[in-house]
């Protein structure tokens, strides 16, 4: 028994959540923010891939009959979250978060 179970259905959802958000917030990169990020647009536009490419996995995982029931769907769906959120983070509140070690 998984310790946190996941379904198809959560899968699905998330993966099209990820996919939609990722293709949003890098045409949104591209456009809006491209004066404000100068330089590091590209580091945006990597969020944004990885959002993409990690809401795909998650489209593809939903289609099988095992692997969308174990661990591995909570973990992408985390993982993707902080990950691409904290990118996006520090790019936005880039003085607020000047002092962080990773920045």
């Amino acid at each position: 028994m998984p310790f946190f179970p996941a379904s198809s259905a959560l899968a699905w959802k998330a993966g099209a959540i990820l996919t939609s958000t990722g293709i949003m917030s890098g045409a949104f990169g591209a456009h809006a923010l491209a004066p404000r990020l100068g330089e590091k647009a590209s580091t945006w536009t990597m969020a944004s891939h990885y959002a993409i490419m990690n809401g795909v996995a998650l489209l593809a995982i939903s289609q099988h009959p095992v692997y969308s029931k174990r661990l591995a769907v909570p973990l992408i769906i985390t993982g993707t979250t902080l990950f691409t959120g904290s990118i996006f983070a520090l790019l936005l509140y880039r003085e607020k978060c000047a002092s962080l070690p990773f920045n």
